[in-house]
């Protein structure tokens, strides 16, 4: 946790609620240690893990599993790609920073980061990684086109929005990084995503990286079969190996979409699975599935959301008349106000979850209640509006719906909803929702999972200009600012102004269907597991920690 802060920020969880703390000292510096064995050696450090696991992962969403950060589509590669390449750092599920490869970091002036790495680190075939090695996988990162490593460590000259100035090797173990603009704080927290994942240099240009990485992190492969299984066993080679919990995982395929949540449950309780992360699972089947020697965790969700956005102007191939009704803000104003949100919460997640108007929960400081009035549900009022906008008696469009049991249900409520207001709305079910949306664009409406705003990141870039997800071309509008550093006195009031005004604005303008905020579960066999640890992966969302979890 960042103390001591000149234009950095550090975060607490209250509850469900995340604090900011903001501190206006001149520097920061963060040295932090896993366990006792910071600075420690990794060189001849025996694994003392025990036991195996087996766990449920969907290595093909979203455009499918790649061990090599600059073709990696999706930040969810994040997690396995620290597990075996290593990263700089790891997003804890607190929100915290956890240094990895990293012991720590300083930051002296808000558009400066400097990072001191553990001494003696190598990969596992003996390769040293020094602050030299670091610097060849950032701009080897910062090469990469339209994908999920950061801009932050993209050079302009790059990369449009790219934020590196430089970054300049201080020491064999420390390493400087200025960026254009203050956002040194939100670099943290980049390189504890993909942004930060290290490769062995010897496989830069080697065609099996995406697949057989030499990494540095505390897993090695013993065997892949991309697409269906990933067998690890912990590595004596990394620098903390001898607090590696559990020697064995094997990583068996299980899709998230579709019909997989259902079967990821049933094979929990039949004993194939250890740990199924069933977050894109029915809640009511989760529960129902508790019992016995099987464990569910059910937990709010401070990051994810079914996201259903619109495009509301022409873009690449949807025309005016494809998008005519949906652009009138009457309309859109009455297809909110046709949703049900706490009867969504009910029906879909038990009641365990809450009513989404903005991209805060109410429990967090930054929440505005102003936005949360224009999101009441109100089918009257809903009419009213439909009445007065351009369509008064109703349109056609189509929706493209990663399918999952969670957005199918929403999907099938909305358009029952909005029929009454004479709106037929016709789903095309994806199972590829890069292809058929992001890229593909198969209509001017999406509804999926979005992992946007980021508990460990409070960071909404949806709408820039840069990236895949600018499929409707808004012209760069930023719901929430995009820098996490603060340098005013009165910062913390700063910020929660500009998100709620920002909040406002798209209540206004009724930009997003808002739905309800998803929930974390998993399902775990207790006498197997004696205790689940968790790590956000490189989209904020919850992954089984192997290097913590125990045994029975």
């Amino acid at each position: 946790m960042n103390k001591g802060t000149y234009g950095a920020v550090g975060w607490r969880r209250c509850g469900t609620a995340i604090v900011l703390t903001v501190s206006l000292s001149l520097s920061v510096t963060v040295l932090v240690a896993a366990g006792s064995v910071a600075g420690a050696s990794a060189r001849g450090t025996q694994a003392s893990s025990s036991g195996s696991v087996t766990v449920s992962y969907d290595f093909n969403t979203q455009g499918g599993m790649s061990f090599d950060p600059v073709n990696t589509v999706t930040g969810l590669n994040g997690y396995l790609q620290h597990l075996v390449n290593g990263g700089l750092f790891w997003n804890n599920q607190d929100s915290s920073v956890r240094p990895d490869l990293a012991s720590g970091y300083s930051i002296p002036s808000p558009n400066v980061l400097e990072v001191t790495l553990r001494p003696n680190l190598t990969f596992q075939d003996g390769s040293p990684l020094t602050a030299t090695e670091v610097k060849a996988n950032i701009e080897r990162n910062g090469l990469a086109g339209p994908t999920a490593v950061s801009n932050l460590v993209k050079y302009p000259a790059n990369s449009a929005g790219g934020g590196l100035q430089s970054i300049d090797v201080v020491s064999p173990t420390k390493i400087r990084f200025t960026e254009v603009g203050a956002t040194a704080g939100a670099l943290v927290l980049a390189l504890g995503q993909v942004s930060g994942v290290m490769v062995n240099p010897k496989q830069f240009n080697d065609p099996n990286l995406k697949n057989a990485p030499n990494g540095a992190g505390p897993y090695k492969i013993v065997s892949y079969t991309p697409g269906t299984e990933l067998k690890l066993t912990a590595s004596d080679s990394y620098w903390d190996a001898k607090n590696t919990k559990i020697k064995d995982v094997t990583y068996v395929q299980n899709a998230d979409t579709g019909t997989g949540p259902t079967q990821g449950i049933n094979r929990v309780t039949t004993g194939e699975f250890d740990y199924f992360n069933a977050y894109f699972a029915d809640t009511a089947s989760v529960l129902a599935a508790s019992k016995g020697t099987v464990k569910a965790i059910v937990t709010p969700s401070e990051s994810q959301y079914t996201w259903f956005n619109i495009c509301k102007q022409p873009y690449k191939s949807l025309t005016a008349d494809t998008v005519a009704g949906l652009a009138d803000v009457n309309v859109r104003t009455a297809m909110n106000l046709m949703i049900d949100r706490d009867g969504l919460n009910k029906s879909l997640f038990a009641g365990k979850s809450e009513p989404r108007t903005q991209n805060w929960l109410t429990s967090s400081p930054f929440y505005d209640a102003k936005a949360a009035k224009s999101f009441t549900y109100n089918p009257t009022k809903a009419k009213q509006f439909m009445a007065k906008s351009a369509f008064p008696n109703g349109f056609e469009f189509t929706v493209v719906n990663n399918s999952t049991p969670i957005s199918d249900r929403i999907a099938q409520y909305l358009q029952q909803q909005w029929s009454q207001l004479g709106i037929k709305m016709d789903i095309i079910t994806s199972l590829n929702i890069a292809a058929d949306w992001f890229v593909g664009l198969k209509g001017p409406a999406v509804e999926t999972n979005f992992i946007g705003i980021q508990s460990y990141k409070l960071i909404n870039t949806y709408n820039s200009t840069d990236g895949r997800n600018n499929a409707c071309g808004f012209g760069g509008q930023q719901q929430y600012v995009d820098t996490l550093e603060a340098t005013a006195p009165d910062a913390l009031k700063t910020l929660t102004t500009t998100w709620q005004a920002s909040a406002e604005k798209v209540a206004t303008d009724q930009s997003e269907i808002m739905t309800v905020w998803n929930l974390n579960q998993a399902l775990y066999n207790t006498d197997k597991i004696a205790k689940v640890a968790i790590v956000l992966d490189g989209l904020g969302r919850e992954q089984f920690d192997p290097t913590r979890s125990t045994l029975k």
